[in-house]
Formats: C-alpha cells, structure tokens, sequence
C-alpha cells in the first residue's frame, strides 16, 4: 500500500508552524532537527522533517536551509473534505486565526459546506463538508 501526505517546506517556521497544525488538528507531532546531523551548522535549529499524525492524515514540514522557497501559496492547496460540518466549521475557523479567509465557510450551491482561507504561513486551505442530513 502506497500513502500520500503533503510536505510543506518553510524559511525557518517549520516547527512553529506545526505546533500550529497540531492545535488545529490535534495529533502527534515528530522532529528532528539538522543539529541532531549536524550540531555546528548555522541552521542547526531549522527542521529537517517535521511530522504530524492526526485525524486520519499525516502532514510534513521541513525547513529550506537556503531560506529561499517560493510562498507555498504559490503551489498547493490543501483540500480537507468528509461529513462533520461542526468539526470542518472548527478547523476552518482556527486556521483562519492570523490569516485571510478567501471564501467563508458556509453552504453553497452544490450543497455542501466550504471555504477557502490562507493561513498565518501562507498555506492555503479548502474545506468542504457534506451538509447535514435531517
């Protein structure tokens, strides 16, 4: 079986960013930094690779020791989908914290719930949940 995560690489707020993601997400978060290969580097607190377990998906951060990585905005959306409305509105609403919300989250004419934001490190986000059955 072959599994698929995004890995979203940062200037120097890999880690700051998924402690991030881990308040929205909850989850279990790994780390391991460039000093524990290299403690003399000049980046040795920078993130070789960061994970985040949670909620059914993983998430992977890095950071880019050349500190010159285009906006991530630039190249991925992250598309968060399923059948909670509450829980999708709850996520939706804490990545939004320090951010722009594109679309705010609410019905729309396929049916479901969606919005769009960009969060606080200029990831973007989707969220679209089916909407409630009576």
């Amino acid at each position: 079986m072959l599994t698929m995560s995004p890995y979203l690489i940062f200037n120097g707020e890999a880690a700051e960013a998924l402690a991030f993601y881990q308040s929205v997400f909850g989850g279990q978060v790994n780390l391991t930094r460039f000093s524990e290969f290299d403690p003399g580097s000049t980046q040795a607190d920078f993130i070789m690779h960061g994970q985040l377990e949670t909620a059914g998906f993983t998430l992977m951060v890095s950071d880019n020791p050349g500190g010159d990585t285009d906006p991530v905005s630039a190249r991925v959306t992250i598309c968060i989908w399923g059948d909670e409305p509450d829980r999708g509105r709850d996520w939706f609403s804490a990545l939004a914290v320090g951010g722009e919300v594109g679309l705010d989250f609410g019905p729309q004419v396929w049916g479901d719930y969606y919005g769009d934001v960009t969060d606080r490190y200029g990831v973007k986000w989707g969220v679209n949940v089916s909407a409630p059955t009576s």
